[in-house]
């Protein structure tokens, strides 16, 4: 029977406990085991940086991928040019002209919006939550079936959603109090949203049933 996500999450957090400090506290879920797998050379190397204010660590890492000998400073500076870049990135013309190309390819010929189109290149981070969210959910689906869903367009919805969690707290912006107060109020709004939904509709709560997941707690408090 496959590990449930919850299991793997103990696991990530167990092997995150023998990260060197501050890594231990500050690496993200999902980054885990990235960080596990660096020598520990890289591992002191990476913690030296964040404790020198280096926030933006899974750039780092992808950095410490391409150049293992890379020292503290090397990845403060990398990290600092990323900043740079991303900042005039955002508001040249060439970015803007790719904002426009996405806009147009979500309209039908008609003008009409169309469906939400399918991730051509999914985070991977953010697919593997997929993955885990569905054996979670439906611990006897073949893995390879769970792939497909994962990866169709039934779940790209979903898909988008993880992907832009991951960008939200691996952001230095997170660390603002009012983003957490905000971001902590839209998904209290989006839960009762949701909950909202689930109690209007039976279907809904018997398939949430049959995953295991408990509503009526969360159902009496709509």
């Amino acid at each position: 029977m496959p590990i449930s996500y919850q299991r793997r999450r103990e696991i990530w957090l167990e092997m995150a406990k023998e990260f060197p400090s501050p890594l231990d506290k500050k690496v993200s879920l999902r980054n885990i085991r990235k960080v596990a797998k660096l020598s520990s050379k890289q591992q002191k190397t990476l913690a030296q940086a964040v404790s020198a204010d280096l926030t933006r660590i899974p750039m780092a890492l992808r950095y410490l991928e391409t150049n293992p000998d890379a020292t503290p400073q090397d990845l403060l500076g990398a990290s600092s040019r990323s900043a740079c870049h991303t900042g005039k990135s955002k508001t040249s013309k060439a970015t803007k002209t790719e904002n426009k190309k996405e806009t147009e390819s979500s309209m039908s010929n008609d003008g009409t919006p169309s469906q939400t189109p399918t991730l051509s290149q999914p985070n991977p981070e953010a697919l593997d939550e997929l993955l885990g969210l569905l054996k979670s959910c439906y611990p006897d689906m073949n893995p390879y079936s769970a792939r497909a869903l994962a990866e169709s367009e039934a779940l790209s919805d979903i898909l988008a959603i993880l992907t832009v969690y991951e960008q939200v707290f691996d952001s230095p912006h997170f660390n603002t109090d009012f983003v957490v107060v905000l971001f902590h109020n839209l998904l209290e709004q989006t839960r009762e949203q949701l909950n909202q939904r689930i109690s209007g509709n039976p279907a809904y709560q018997q398939a949430l049933r049959q995953a295991g997941i408990d509503t009526s707690n969360k159902q009496e408090s709509v």
